[in-house]
């Protein structure tokens, strides 16, 4: 089956595990409320994920949130972070939710291009010149959707030198960290030295697993303050 582009939507199944576990679920009446920002079980291991596999190190399951798939993480971090008359340096192109949920945190989206004689990556030096004092984060998302352009080290140490260097947070949206092919690698940013505190890392079930219409996401905030803020829109 093709991959849909359009839809974000992956050309697998999900695991014969997954859907065994769902069937179990319903037979034990698993169906009832639990946690809104997950149950311990849950939180363990996606803190364990996010250490293993991303390289992010995020002190305890405290710090972890689930939602209500991705674009719910993005619109809790958005509500939850951003004040109205921020800006947000967003690349172009994006998914059109991303810069819609910073809207609806009467934010605004401020574009920075991705040049396809780059590979669909930005010029840092570019960016740095759209900053202006209400600047308030960066939003990444690599890999990206629509471009399928992959940031590289370089690329990410320039942006989090930026981050630090004007005081900002960065919104990394990667939902796509295992939809890379030929030499490219997903890093996330919040991996980088000293980059977790400002860094909120955004990821989804959708496109590793096959998950899309289960609606299962996660984030993760190391800055309690914000943290609470963000739980609370959740």
């Amino acid at each position: 089956k093709p991959f849909r582009l359009d839809q974000g939507d992956v050309s697998f199944d999900a695991p014969d595990t997954v859907k065994a576990a769902l069937h179990q679920g319903v037979t034990d009446n698993r169906t009832h409320y639990v946690q809104t920002t997950g149950i311990p079980p849950l939180l363990d291991l996606l803190t364990r994920k996010m250490r293993d596999k991303n390289g992010i190190p995020v002190g305890s399951a405290d710090e972890v949130l689930v939602t209500a798939g991705g674009i719910h993480g993005v619109y809790a971090v958005c509500q939850g972070i951003l004040e109205p008359g921020d800006e947000v340096l967003m690349p172009d192109p994006e998914w059109p939710p991303a810069p819609g949920n910073v809207e609806c945190a009467h934010a605004r989206p401020i574009p920075y291009p991705l040049h396809e004689s780059l590979g669909w990556r930005p010029d840092v030096d570019e960016m740095r010149s759209l900053i202006t004092p209400r600047t308030r984060a960066i939003y990444v998302n690599s890999p990206n959707n629509p471009s399928g352009g992959v940031l590289t080290r370089a690329d990410l140490q320039a942006i989090a030198d930026l981050a630090v260097e004007r005081d900002l947070w960065v919104f990394s949206d990667e939902a796509y960290e295992d939809v890379v092919y030929d030499h490219h690698e997903h890093i996330s940013i919040a991996s980088l030295p000293g980059m977790y505190a400002r860094t909120v890392p955004l990821y989804t079930f959708s496109k590793s697993y096959a998950m899309t219409g289960l609606r299962l996401g996660y984030v993760a905030v190391h800055d309690k303050v914000m943290r609470d803020r963000v739980r609370k829109i959740i």
